[in-house]
């Protein structure tokens, strides 16, 4: 009764910056759980490989080429340094992930509850924790781009690098509670 396996968060398709992870790697795991765990989905979360402001996924991972059944598309739009909450990154993620061969149906929204500590953005600025009203906003948003995923995922709940993350904010626990009891 196991609903899939999680492979990998943001594999590296260049070995530039992490351990080099191929498509053809991940196709074998994929095929051998889907052959071994008749029904169990695959899971991925994808690797940007531009700016946040202009994603890609060219040339990286899909379903043709890796069988992995759902992608986590993981835009962080709360952040300072860049102005005010640039919502549109979202848009830009889910067509770079649709160009890049990823249907909506297979993209997974990874939601920012998270913000502060030593995480630096790739826009000089930091991540910042979102408010009640801002995550609601992103949940609204990514509804418009995938109105039924498979599930979503909420990234983070406890802090990972001296960061503030949902664990210790019942404001945005209240907008999860809402967003995953609604019918």
């Amino acid at each position: 009764k196991v609903f899939g396996f999680y492979l990998k968060d943001e594999p590296d398709p260049t070995g530039q910056y992490n351990t080099l992870v191929t498509a053809a790697n991940l196709k074998a795991e994929s095929d051998y759980i889907h052959a071994n765990f008749p029904g169990a989905k695959t899971f991925i979360t994808m690797m940007n490989m531009g700016p946040s402001d202009n994603p890609t996924f060219a040339n990286t991972y899909n379903p043709a080429n890796t069988h992995i059944d759902l992608f986590g598309i993981d835009p962080y739009p709360v952040r300072s340094g860049s102005g005010p909450v640039d919502y549109s990154m979202i848009d830009k993620a889910v067509a770079a992930a649709e160009s890049a061969g990823i249907p909506a149906s297979q993209i997974v929204p990874v939601f920012q509850t998270f913000g502060g500590g030593n995480w630096v953005n790739d826009q000089g600025g930091r991540y910042v924790m979102p408010s009640a009203a801002q995550e609601q906003a992103m949940l609204d948003h990514w509804s418009a781009h995938v109105p039924n995923p498979a599930f979503d995922y909420a990234y983070a709940w406890g802090s990972q690098n001296g960061d503030t993350a949902l664990e210790s904010s019942p404001e945005l626990q209240s907008v999860f509670l809402q967003h995953n009891t609604a019918s």
